[in-house]
């Protein structure tokens, strides 16, 4: 059954590239309703189909309460899953997973008096035809940042949380086939797929703005930019904050973060092709930043290892989850 409601936007960029910044933007826009949490639903759907239905029922029902910041409160998940039973005793014998989260989606909009929604969802280049096959109308935003400000911004999280630092090997390689997908995305699906670098939102954000609202088909509103600085990379998640606006204060801010053997270390297994095509400015620093391996092996180790044991703690609590994941994000 093809989805015949309002086309939904889902914000898709890589993590640290001002995907919560959008949607926080979305939010403000009328007739909108944004989920601000981290859209998962994809990655489990298959998974999904596999539960009885009243399994799959509550499955979905809280897979649409985790997507939302803060989550969804008690008595609008309860009036979710009474929905969707609802709609799996009087419409749909035998719902499927992406059945129950499309009429689950509409139902939260219409509780919030809105039209549309949107959803940010970092994972989502990677599944990017699972989208459309379900929501064929849909606006998928691609943000890209250039991967060093990524680099600066997860290790600066990453010490203001006194963890581990970044495992840098998987976030070039995400970086990589991020870059990679979202070419071939804009080629195959240009009326869905758009790719915006957050420089540019940061550096020109009324003008950009204005390109992403037409491109989703909504209405702008320069009232929109009034939003809180969120979610910065030194403090926790937070979706507030005592400055407002969008400004460029984080781009290419990476020379006061990273150290040189980290610079290197990333140019080493970066995708020089995305890069230049992505970010040709950064030309002088791809000739600088040639590494030296006997400085940065030491630093793949770090950040190798901590990749290895997360990954391995996934895949024994679950393997097939672990297994679908990675050939995603490998093939």
């Amino acid at each position: 059954m093809e989805y015949t409601g309002a086309a939904p936007i889902f914000i898709i960029g890589r993590q640290h590239s001002g995907n919560t910044m959008l949607a926080s933007v979305f939010e403000k826009a009328r007739g909108m309703r944004s989920m601000r949490g981290e859209g998962t639903f994809f990655e489990y759907q298959t998974a999904l189909d596999r539960l009885a239905v009243p399994g799959r029922i509550a499955a979905v029902a809280q897979s649409i309460k985790d997507s939302d910041q803060p989550p969804l409160e008690h008595a609008l998940l309860t009036g979710l899953c009474d929905h969707l039973k609802r709609v799996s005793a009087e419409s749909l014998a035998e719902p499927s997973a992406a059945q129950l989260y499309s009429h689950g989606m509409d139902w939260l909009v219409r509780q919030a008096g809105a039209e549309r929604w949107s959803q940010k969802a970092t994972s989502y280049i990677f599944y990017v035809p699972d989208v459309l096959r379900v929501f064929p109308r849909a606006k998928l935003i691609f943000l890209l940042r250039n991967p060093f400000d990524l680099m600066a911004s997860a290790m600066r999280r990453a010490a203001a949380h006194d963890r581990a630092a970044l495992e840098l090997v998987r976030l070039a390689l995400g970086w990589n086939k991020g870059v990679k997908l979202a070419g071939h995305y804009r080629v195959r699906y240009p009326g869905n797929f758009m790719q915006v670098r957050y420089e540019d939102l940061a550096a020109r954000p009324e003008s950009t703005l204005r390109e992403i609202f037409n491109f989703a088909g909504l209405a702008f509103d320069p009232a929109y930019l009034d939003i809180h600085h969120v979610n910065r990379s030194e403090t926790p998640y937070n979706l507030t904050s005592e400055q407002r606006g969008i400004n460029g204060s984080r781009v290419y801010y990476y020379a006061q973060t990273l150290s040189p053997a980290q610079i290197g270390a990333l140019t080493a297994v970066i995708s020089m092709p995305g890069l230049r095509r992505s970010y040709p400015e950064l030309g002088s620093l791809m000739r600088r930043s040639r590494p030296s391996w006997r400085s940065v092996i030491p630093l793949y180790a770090n950040y190798i290892w901590p990749t290895i044991n997360q990954q391995a703690g996934l895949l024994i609590r679950k393997p097939r989850y672990a297994l679908a994941r990675t050939w995603r994000r490998l093939r």
